[in-house]
C-alpha cells in the first residue's frame, strides 16, 4: 500500500490517503493466487483498479489480464479472506473491529 498523510483543511487533524495498492494473496507455499492492484500513476491499463488471477487459482490463462474492479479497502480484503477463503482470524471480535474501521474509512475517504 502506498499512502500519504494529508492535513485537514479546516481542522488540526491528519488522515492517511491511499495513493496506490498491490494486495497479494498467496497460498501456504507462497504461490500467488490473486492480486488486487491500483496504481493510477502508471500506464492507462494499470490506472484503474483491477484484479489478477494467477495459476494457483487454476485460471492461468487469465493471469496477464487486468480484470476490472472498484477500489477496495483493506477491511474488505480481510473480510474476503476470513469469510470466503476461510483464513482463521487472529481475534475473536474480528467482525466488530472490521466493521468499526470500515465505517471510519467510509466516513473520511475522498473516493466512493
Amino acid at each position: 500500500m502506498h499512502y500519504r498523510l494529508v492535513k485537514h483543511a479546516h481542522r488540526r487533524e491528519w488522515k492517511v490517503s491511499t495513493v496506490a495498492y498491490m494486495y497479494s494473496i498467496q497460498d501456504e507455499n507462497k504461490k500467488e493466487l490473486l492480486a488486487y492492484h491500483w496504481h493510477p500513476r502508471t500506464t492507462p491499463e494499470h490506472a484503474q483498479p483491477h484484479l489478477h488471477l494467477y495459476e494457483g487459482t487454476g485460471a492461468a490463462v487469465l493471469s496477464k489480464l487486468h480484470l476490472p474492479t472498484r477500489r477496495i479497502s483493506l477491511e474488505e480484503l480481510f473480510r474476503f479472506l476470513i469469510v470466503e477463503m476461510k483464513v482463521g482470524p487472529l481475534k475473536q471480535d474480528w467482525e466488530k473491529i472490521l466493521g468499526e474501521t470500515q465505517k471510519a474509512h467510509e466516513k473520511f475517504r475522498t473516493w466512493t
